[in-house]
């Protein structure tokens, strides 16, 4: 998933601008994960186990992490600043915020039987609500 999210990243954000069309087209990339076989982020499990891990796999979650809070955080920053989210809250604190959504929205739609997408929706619906 990772490597998917870094491939997808740019070309989300190349504008200068932020869009909400980024931001959905970011929580599109966990949502199309989960959706296929109902899989859940590999980084996100392996993160409840880092102390377990090797030094190059708590790198490579750490950096998964790190990659995907910054991505967030400068698209929120953007659309601070072209007035398009109304924040009051540091980009930085917000983009980890909706990251933790993300997984935890995986989580609990994984555990559920009856259609996880559909949850998964509704809880990462309500978090980017706020951002506007």
């Amino acid at each position: 998933m990772r490597s998917s999210i870094l491939r997808s990243t740019p070309a989300i954000g190349d504008a200068c601008h932020f869009r909400r069309s980024q931001l959905v087209a970011y929580v599109q990339l966990f949502q199309d994960n989960l959706a296929v076989d109902n899989k859940f982020c590999l980084c996100g499990m392996l993160a409840s186990e880092i102390n377990s891990l090797s030094d190059e796999v708590k790198q490579a979650i750490q950096d998964f992490f790190t990659d995907n809070e910054l991505w967030l955080s400068q698209s929120i920053e953007k659309g601070k600043v072209d007035g398009s989210l109304k924040i009051t809250t540091s980009p930085d604190l917000i983009a980890a915020q909706l990251l933790a959504t993300l997984e935890g929205a995986m989580l609990i739609a994984r555990s559920r039987s009856d259609n996880s997408v559909s949850k998964f929706q509704q809880v990462v619906e309500g978090a980017i609500q706020n951002l506007y």
